[in-house]
Order: C-alpha cells, then structure tokens, then sequence
C-alpha cells in the first residue's frame, strides 16, 4: 500500500511542483495544482484510477501519483 499523500504536501521527487491537495468530500478523490496554477484530478477506483488533465507537463505528474496508488492508470486530457 502506498502512503496518503496529505493536503498540501509534496513528495520530494517531484521538487516542490504539485501541490497535492485530499478532497474531503471522498477518500479517493485527489487535486493536483501545477506552479501554473492549472489543475488535474485523481480519481481512484476499486480497480483502476482516473487522471483527469496533466496540468503543463512541467514535472513527472505520474511519479508524483504513483505515491498515492499503485492501480493501472487511466488518463484523459
């Protein structure tokens, strides 16, 4: 099992780009905001996850998820 990624932390491999943020409505729900303040969303299944936008590219945003699951990706941009 991966460990929890909390509001407003980072992983250090991803040098402080995302700012990962837990969406309390559900516990499976995660919101990255890139330096450009541009968003994308984590949406993690029973079986899969769903990555909603990449923001810019700008870092490793799969590094950065694969700390908070370790399901088959899904990603729609």
């Amino acid at each position: 099992n991966k460990t929890l990624i909390q509001a407003d932390s980072h992983p250090p491999e991803t040098l402080f780009i995302y700012n990962c943020k837990w969406i309390v409505t559900h516990k499976n729900i995660y919101q990255f905001k890139d330096k450009m303040g541009v968003l994308a969303t984590l949406i993690i299944g029973e079986e899969k996850a769903l990555l909603v936008d990449t923001c810019y590219g700008i870092a490793n945003l799969k590094e950065h998820v694969e700390t908070i699951t370790d399901k088959p990706l899904i990603v729609c941009i």
